[in-house]
């Protein structure tokens, strides 16, 4: 049997590939607010916007700056800089949360390629459990049954022993008592 606990293990690194997998997976769900307050503060936490983030988002600003200089600059050209900044920052954490849910189909395969595997080997380990007690119980019932034979045959025996002895004794006593009244004894066959 080492040799299926053997096969069940060898399935481990797959799990455990599940696993790190499962790290993106959960802070994606974060990220959706799914686990409450505290996996959105994770997610936002761990959000890193990417390195050409920064360059973009000036090069934005500046050119909406250029613009509203051109035109002369008012409240309005102040809020399109600072909607155009905005609309960035969604968009790159939009980008991030794409990045993460990609880790759900490979955590996922992870993990139902692991345990298939280690049901597969658990269910050949319980086969190989199931056989032995049957051939176990098989043992014993017949090693009783001989005994109960055995012990069957011996009764037997000692009954027709018995039976052997006292119709020998009658059958003595009968013609002793033919003979005291002079009646010739029964013939044996």
């Amino acid at each position: 049997m080492p040799e299926l606990t053997n096969a069940v293990n060898a399935y481990t690194p797959l799990s455990n590939l599940g696993q790190k997998y499962g790290a993106g997976t959960n802070l994606y769900m974060d990220s959706l607010g799914v686990n409450g307050p505290g996996g959105n503060a994770n997610a936002t936490g761990a959000f890193q916007a990417s390195p050409g983030y920064n360059w973009q988002r000036d090069q934005a600003i500046e050119a909406t700056a250029r613009n509203a200089n051109r035109f002369g600059a008012g409240g309005n050209e102040l809020a399109a800089v600072t909607d155009r900044a905005s609309n960035l920052a969604n968009q790159e954490y939009g980008n991030w949360q794409n990045r993460l849910v990609g880790f759900v189909n490979p955590e996922l395969t992870a993990t139902s390629g692991a345990a298939g595997g280690q049901a597969a080997g658990y269910g050949a380990k319980a086969g190989l459990w199931q056989n032995d007690a049957t051939n176990r119980i098989g043992v014993r019932g017949n090693v009783a049954s001989g005994t109960a034979n055995s012990n069957t045959s011996a009764a037997n025996a000692q009954m027709q022993a018995s039976g052997n002895f006292w119709n020998g004794l009658m059958s003595l006593g009968g013609d002793i008592a033919k003979a005291s009244m002079g009646i010739p004894p029964t013939p044996k066959r």
